[in-house]
């Protein structure tokens, strides 16, 4: 009992960062408990995670009390020797993804903090005042160095998709502008058709009554001041 009263727990956590990889680690997160601030320098994406129902602020501010600092950028630095000092005494620190140098690791080691192991994957660095973190994997993508990285599942997706665009540019490379365009949405509609049907399940189309109207979009326009096209008021 007395391991377990002095066992940590986690309740804050601060996520570096809302492109793809920061907004699905934030959602897992909070799926587990967790209280979490994003630290976003867009600002409609800090808006989008705000309204995903996390806390919005500067990560050198956000870091303060947090037990879990995740960076999610993919950008050197991202949790510089700043953000390190000003972290929580005893905070974990990781990255999620696969870039290396997300933690200022050596800008630490050269204002003198030390570096020791604490357990398997886990290193604490210390500085001459006693502040301390817990550094994850060396700083190197958690998913990817402790843990399988990508499912075979997505893997699976992410080539089905790949499969896809190969095949609109050999039969429509000539139709598409020179730039980046995006995957035909049959593309991603027939390689989720398929991925539902291997897992034993299935998305069937919406069933018309005999009769229905062909299919068309509905005008779902409204005007403030009424229809400009039926109002006939002097």
């Amino acid at each position: 009992m007395s391991s377990i009263a002095s066992a940590r727990v986690f309740c804050s956590a601060v996520v570096a960062g809302s492109g793809p990889v920061g907004e699905g680690v934030a959602q897992v997160l909070r799926a587990f408990g967790f209280r979490v601030t994003v630290a976003e320098v867009d600002p409609v994406r800090a808006l989008q995670a705000r309204f995903a129902g996390s806390a919005v602020a500067p990560l050198v501010d956000a870091v303060r009390d947090a037990d879990l600092v995740m960076s999610a950028t993919g950008v050197p630095d991202t949790i510089d020797h700043a953000v390190l000092r000003a972290a929580a005494a005893g905070a974990v620190v990781s990255v999620a993804g696969g870039v290396d140098h997300e933690v200022a690791v050596e800008d630490a080691l050269v204002a003198g903090a030390t570096r020791v192991p604490a357990a398997p994957g886990v290193e604490r660095l210390t500085w001459p005042d006693g502040h301390h973190v817990l550094l994850l994997a060396g700083g190197a993508g958690v998913n990817t160095s402790a843990a399988e990285g990508n499912p075979v599942e997505i893997m699976d997706l992410s080539f089905a998709v790949q499969l896809g665009a190969v095949r609109m540019l050999l039969e429509h490379g000539d139709e598409l502008d020179r730039t980046v365009v995006p995957v035909d949405p049959a593309v991603d509609e027939a390689t989720a058709r398929a991925a539902l049907a291997a897992w034993g399940s299935r998305c069937d189309p919406p069933v018309r009554p005999a009769g229905h109207l062909p299919d068309r979009e509905p005008d779902v326009r409204t005007h403030r001041f009424g229809d400009p096209s039926t109002d006939h008021r002097p």
